[in-house]
């Protein structure tokens, strides 16, 4: 239904007396045709509290687990290796998917500056009350929300009051909508800001060609499926495996992209890791692949994850 000029004025009038003129031109460009309104529909909501309450319930082991998984650790390691070389010390940096602060309390002892955000309430009181126990609590504001609601943040923050911003294994493949988060990311964070995501991949090559030679064709193909099922990935719940390409299009407009790296791709991802893991010699050898062509097209693409470092338009 359109709407009367007049009426849509008015409509502009109060965005930008809100959120400024200039943020009104850069979200919707100079011709404003149309509003839309989503409404909360009760699947959305009940997709939500199940995530939530999943995350929840596997917090108080969440860290244990990554730490007694080597590929795994493996994963947080290179993370933090990337992030630490994006953020510097003074830097203000928005954290989508805290979880218990693996990533935020390594950034938070350099001096990094955070607002750690979870869907999981129980995810943000562990951090906490770690945070309190480490006396790190004057570097990084919690905050109890989903991914695709940070663009709430941009009333309560202002627009470029962030440095960067990152999200890292699992917590946009957990939205099956991500269309909101880069003009909301591209509000938050500064002119040439650093984001860095780490998103599990839709196609991973070691382990669909495993899968393959072990004759394990639902296995092979399950990251295709839209979302994954419970069953088919290592998490509880249906997730959403994201192809580079798809991911990063809507990021475009407002974002340039500076580096792509598969991560890992020769070395088997985590249920596989046991076919290596007590071959030293052919860990090496594949990490030592990794290490020469995990950034480099097509490889860079076919990683369990891929991180992809960009910056602010």
């Amino acid at each position: 239904m359109r709407i009367p000029d007049s009426a849509a004025s008015e409509v502009v009038a109060r965005f930008e007396a809100e959120f400024g003129a200039e943020n009104v031109r850069r979200w919707f460009g100079t011709s404003v045709q149309a509003f839309e309104l989503r409404p909360t529909t009760p699947e959305s909501v009940e997709v939500r509290g199940s995530v939530e309450s999943f995350f929840d319930r596997i917090a108080p082991s969440y860290e244990r687990n990554v730490a007694n998984k080597s590929s795994d650790l493996a994963l947080r390691n290179r993370s933090v290796e990337v992030l630490g070389r994006l953020f510097h010390p003074g830097d203000r940096v928005l954290e989508i998917g805290s979880g218990t602060g693996l990533e935020t309390l390594e950034l938070a002892k350099r001096g990094v500056r955070l607002m750690a955000t979870d869907i999981s309430g129980e995810m943000i009181r562990l951090l906490q009350s770690k945070l309190d126990s480490r006396h790190l609590g004057s570097f990084v504001e919690t905050r109890h929300m989903a991914a695709k609601d940070v663009s709430l943040l941009v009333d309560e923050c202002g627009p470029g009051s962030f440095d960067g911003a990152f999200s890292t294994f699992g917590a946009l493949n957990c939205e099956k909508n991500l269309e909101m988060i880069p003009p909301a990311l591209s509000a938050l964070v500064r002119p040439d800001g650093a984001v860095m995501f780490g998103i599990w991949n839709r196609f991973c090559g070691a382990e669909f060609t495993l899968s393959l030679a072990a004759g394990n064709l639902s296995r092979a193909f399950a990251r295709f499926r839209t979302p994954v099922p419970v069953g088919a990935s290592r998490y509880g719940i249906p997730v959403y495996a994201l192809p580079y390409r798809s991911f990063v299009r809507p990021f475009l407009p407002y974002f340039r992209v500076e580096k792509v790296v598969g991560v890992p791709v020769f070395v088997p991802p985590y249920d596989y890791d046991q076919l290596v893991s007590d071959h030293e010699e052919i860990r090496r050898i594949l990490h030592g692949l990794d290490t020469r062509f995990a950034d480099r097209f097509p490889f860079n693409r076919m990683g369990d994850h891929f991180f992809v470092e960009m910056r602010r338009r």
